[in-house]
């Protein structure tokens, strides 16, 4: 009561001088467009602490919904949780003419089961005519899990689904890094438009979402070296996969 909130850009602070918005344009040319829209614009989809300011749903989320062709090769992508499964499926072509592509997403939460995801992989499966995809997990899924003495990996395979462990991926600093190339990257297609490097299909909004909220901090460790990335857990199993 006897407040009003007024809308306002942070570029249209009176008080900020020339000297901010030369600094903001040289941060622009290493943090993205979408970093400059938080601070210019107000767009707070971008945040302090996020891993890829250079995502932008514009440019990184289709209109349409994708799917492969029989000349793609599909990937599918496990993380394993307590309780939850997350399933990311990935296609791309060999000649690289094009993005890659996610095309669908599994989040099956509360599944102590298998057999219930293992079901709902082979759905997606056949609703996208994909018949022989490589099959990667996060590589704990080897090791036995508090609720069973079989890994998922191997409880997956018993099922029909040959999940190889991802060992190049087992730190999740090289994984965001090989994101980011693929975020800044760019395809010219064969109609002379520019797309990225990785494009999602719109049905698959809790993969971007995991990917737009995953955030990290700087640490040094006792000998004061350069800052590494710490990641600060919350929902990041689409990124996982």
């Amino acid at each position: 009561p006897a407040w009003d909130w007024i809308k306002a850009k942070p570029g249209e602070n009176p008080y900020n001088g020339p000297d901010y918005y030369e600094k903001m344009e040289r941060d622009r040319q290493v943090n993205g467009e979408v970093w400059m829209q938080r601070f210019y614009e107000g767009n707070w989809e971008a945040f302090e602490g996020q891993r890829f300011p250079m995502f932008d749903r514009n440019r990184h989320v289709s209109k349409a919904v994708l799917r492969p062709t029989s000349e793609h090769i599909v990937i599918e992508g496990y993380d394993f949780g307590h309780g939850e499964t997350f399933v990311s499926w990935l296609a791309y072509l060999p000649s690289a003419r094009e993005p890659v592509i996610v095309f669908a997403e599994l989040q099956a939460q509360d599944v102590m089961e298998p057999s219930q995801v293992a079901e709902a992989v082979f759905a997606i499966r056949k609703q996208y005519g994909v018949v022989h995809p490589i099959c990667l997990g996060d590589p704990a899924g080897v090791g036995a899990s508090q609720f069973s003495s079989v890994s998922p990996i191997g409880a997956y395979e018993a099922l029909g689904i040959y999940i190889g462990p991802c060992k190049d991926g087992k730190l999740p600093q090289p994984r965001a890094d090989r994101l980011t190339e693929f975020l800044a990257g760019e395809h010219r297609m064969y109609d002379g438009t520019v797309w990225p490097g990785i494009v999602f299909s719109p049905n698959c909004p809790a993969t971007v979402n995991s990917i737009i909220g995953l955030r990290w901090k700087r640490k040094k460790n006792v000998l004061g070296e350069d800052p590494r990335e710490v990641f600060l857990k919350k929902d990041d199993h689409g990124f996982d996969a």
